[in-house]
């Protein structure tokens, strides 16, 4: 099992800074960070599990 898996990378728009001049990053909403790939398949199979329980 893997353990201590990093699930977010800098983003790449505004280079973790969190803003595109002084406006917050449309791409991270402002956090300076987003999923990386893992984080989105993890993301996404909590979302299938989730509508599987819901049915």
């Amino acid at each position: 099992m893997k353990t201590n898996a990093t699930l977010e990378e800098t983003c790449s728009s505004c280079k973790g800074s969190g803003k595109i001049g002084t406006e917050p990053c449309q791409t991270c909403q402002g956090t300076g960070t987003v999923l990386n790939e893992e984080g989105k398949e993890i993301l996404n199979f909590l979302r299938n599990s989730i509508r599987i329980s819901e049915h």
